[in-house]
């Protein structure tokens, strides 16, 4: 493993019981075939949606791609929270390719995840008139950028942590690129803004899951190895690895 992860992944909390997880969804599908485009992720969250309709009347092996999962991060209890999925079009494409995905490294000061990478978002607030609302208001204070930026392309089955204190929302949401250009990191709340490629995420060796055994419990927990494109690491695990996981799925439709 590469030095710029080791201690990061040395250091999860992972329970004495554990194995590796299966490999990228995505692994079957050609290094020239992994291009994410808006077309194809609307249709794959379109199948899931329906699966998500019809479960009680489904087979084990029609059930949806992900499903809620206990994930290994130690957190204490919250309200719910929503957060902003923010994928940046590609330039000039002509199918409305997605180019890369914007995430941030939390910092040291905040009350919940310090020091992790995630999405921009937060808690739900009483004057918040939705789950979009949330991710959008949350997404102008962390990192710059005003709703009007973005265009909504669908919310995701809400995620929990491993304490089960309270649901994530993932709201995705497609931005030019000229949004990079705009991006300014609140410091007391954000110690790094990442740009990290579709190609990046997808390449061989970026993806790496375990299966925790907590008893009751063996959840697959997702990894990324990546680094952005001002050649950062960015080290990316629990709730955000596994909802980027459920958007990638799209992949091997």
């Amino acid at each position: 493993m590469n030095s710029d992860f080791k201690d990061k992944y040395n250091d999860l909390p992972r329970p004495k019981s554990w194995i590796p997880g299966p490999s990228a969804p995505w692994i079957h599908v050609g290094l020239g075939d992994r291009s994410l485009t808006v077309s194809n992720m609307q249709d794959y969250f379109l199948s899931q949606d329906k699966k998500i309709k019809n479960i009680g009347t489904l087979i084990s092996s029609e059930l949806p791609e992900t499903a809620i999962e206990d994930l290994g991060d130690d957190d204490i209890e919250t309200k719910p929270a929503a957060v902003l999925v923010p994928f940046v079009l590609k330039e000039h494409s002509q199918n409305s390719e997605i180019e890369s995905l914007i995430l941030m490294t939390r910092s040291m000061s905040v009350s919940h995840h310090k020091g992790q990478v995630s999405f921009p978002g937060g808690m739900v607030e009483a004057f918040d008139k939705d789950m979009k609302s949330t991710a959008l208001r949350e997404t102008n204070e962390e990192i710059g950028i005003d709703p009007n930026e973005f265009n909504i392309l669908g919310i995701r089955s809400p995620v929990n942590t491993r304490a089960r204190s309270g649901l994530i929302t993932p709201v995705v949401a497609t931005c030019r690129n000229s949004v990079l250009e705009k991006l300014k990191a609140n410091e007391d709340e954000v110690e790094l803004i990442h740009n990290i490629e579709i190609s990046e995420l997808v390449k061989p060796g970026a993806y790496f899951s375990e299966i925790w055994d907590f008893g009751q419990v063996s959840p697959t927990i997702h990894m990324y190895f990546v680094y952005d494109t001002n050649s950062k690491p960015v080290f990316i695990w629990g709730a955000t690895a596994h909802i980027l996981t459920d958007i990638l799925h799209c992949l091997k439709v």
